[in-house]
């Protein structure tokens, strides 16, 4: 990528974890006149190619300038996004990537917790934050493309993916459910073993550990925007036991549920306090 292909590149919004009520749709006919990064933690049903397709969670996509967009969630959505203004073809062509193109990363964490340090700046205003922001799109899309190998054409996903998605689909989707690796690989009709090794093979990760992040991260979001209790949320996620609960969630976040709400209580209001006074300017 030539150097002034990088000094076009500027990011124009961003957020991370941004929710939307169930039934949320967004139809953009004529595209957007930006660049479009899209992280889903849940599946939505998106339209790509002139289809219309069920994701599955953690599904990113990077529109291209003036590409028709739509998609709809039919459960509460959390996604990460970002508008990119200049030339970002060659960015993503030095990492592999396309537009209109759907990526399954493995390590989805590093998608978000990239993202949220470029809100973090966007709001900042500090010295040299234009320079900051490009480094961290570069890091976003390198470790974009090296977390996903390749990414899955809407025109032709990989048959024994077609048969763990409705499996992966139905445990995110009940995840108050007891659920074991046995329930789960008799569901796709194959031994505990086998079923095992190819989930791990497919998501790089286990199944339980796949369920267990899962779970935290819908915590995350419980414990950010909802009112609910901390005992209420684990036993909404299956947990009978409180402590096994806050285990699991500070060995995700690093942060006990009560501190972690805590802090995401702040930081929000800050964030808000900060929007509120850029608006008025």
């Amino acid at each position: 990528m030539r150097p002034e292909d990088e000094r076009t590149i500027a990011v124009v919004s961003c957020r991370h974890s941004w929710p939307e009520r169930a039934g949320f749709v967004l139809e953009r006919s004529f595209g957007h006149p930006k660049f479009t990064f899209l992280h889903f933690y849940n599946s939505v049903n998106i339209r790509l190619g002139g289809r219309t397709i069920s994701t599955e969670p953690h599904a990113c996509l990077i529109y291209d300038v003036g590409t028709p967009q739509y998609f709809a969630s039919p459960t509460a959505l959390t996604h990460d996004w970002i508008h990119f203004s200049g030339e970002l073809l060659p960015l993503l062509a030095k990492y592999r990537l396309a537009t209109d193109t759907l990526y399954y990363p493995t390590s989805y964490g590093d998608i978000t917790a990239i993202v949220q340090e470029m809100e973090n700046e966007v709001f900042a205003h500090r010295p040299d934050g234009d320079t900051l922001l490009l480094l961290k799109t570069e890091e976003l899309f390198l470790k974009l493309s090296r977390s996903c190998g390749h990414a899955y054409a809407v025109s032709d996903p990989p048959t024994m993916k077609e048969r763990f998605f409705p499996l992966r689909n139905k445990v995110f989707s009940n995840l108050g459910h007891k659920w074991t690796v046995k329930e789960m690989a008799s569901l796709v009709g194959l031994s505990e073993s086998r079923f095992y090794s190819l989930y791990k093979n497919l998501y790089g990760i286990s199944p339980i550990d796949d369920l267990i992040r899962a779970r935290c991260e819908t915590a995350v979001n419980a414990l950010a925007y909802g009112d609910n209790t901390i005992t209420e949320i684990a036993e909404s996620l299956g947990y009978e036991n409180l402590p096994h609960f806050i285990r699991q969630f500070r060995r995700f976040t690093g942060l006990s549920p009560s501190r972690y709400r805590k802090e995401q209580r702040l930081f929000l209001a800050q964030k808000k306090e900060t929007t509120e006074i850029v608006g008025r300017r």
